[in-house]
């Protein structure tokens, strides 16, 4: 099976986690251009790909899940782009500092994970905050950037944004981007199981919220 992204075409099945919304809106506001870049959860390889494409002076790409490392391998060399692939939970296998690291790590309460299918059998998920991963990733980039380097991290409404925002806030990070994204037909089906603070309603839509953070290291 194969999805296009930005114009270029990833190979997946039915194991991995394709790009989603996130993955495009994050894509656009991450500027990468002759930095040394470091994409933590890297899926099947989208924005490591994009990055190394939209002139990244290098890439690497990690994450925990084998399938996502044997695919972004085979899609970085099928769209001829030069892109390091390190198996890590999230820093655990990273030796080098960057200018950018671009998290997009799960951000979902796990048990929204569940009900609405959002992940594939196998895909490490979060836990029933939606932000532990996410806050172990934000608690060790520091150590990982360079001088002025920036931390770009994906959340999402299903995820315990205050303690996101607190522990940006410790590292004078920030939300810099918020978009609403409408339910999937899965979401709707279970709307009525979900936390009223994961979701808005207008009308008859259900949208839940994307955000974008960032810290840098002076």
């Amino acid at each position: 099976m194969f999805v296009d992204f930005y114009g270029f075409t990833l190979e997946h099945d039915e194991s991995v986690f394709i790009p989603t919304t996130i993955t495009k809106f994050a894509a656009q506001k991450i500027l990468v251009e002759g930095k040394k870049v470091l994409d933590l959860g890297c899926g099947i390889g989208p924005l490591a790909i994009y990055y190394a494409k939209n002139g990244a002076d290098s890439v690497t790409a990690a994450d925990v899940y084998d399938r996502h490392v044997e695919y972004t391998k085979w899609n970085a060399m099928r769209n001829d782009v030069d892109i390091e692939v390190i198996q890590s939970d999230l820093f655990e296998n990273i030796e080098e500092k960057f200018d950018v690291i671009s998290c997009d790590v799960s951000g979902v309460d796990r048990r929204v994970a569940e009900m609405s299918g959002w992940f594939p059998n196998g895909v490490p998920t979060a836990d029933e905050t939606g932000a532990d991963i996410i806050c172990r990733a934000i608690e060790d980039a520091p150590k990982y950037l360079n001088t002025g380097g920036e931390l770009y991290v994906c959340a999402t409404q299903f995820s315990d944004l205050k303690k996101i925002k607190d522990a940006m806030d410790k590292n004078n990070g920030s939300m810099i981007f918020e978009k609403p994204i409408p339910f999937s037909k899965e979401l709707v089906a279970n709307v009525d199981r979900l936390n009223p603070e994961h979701y808005q309603k207008r009308g008859s839509r259900y949208t839940w919220n994307f955000s974008l953070w960032k810290l840098e290291v002076g």
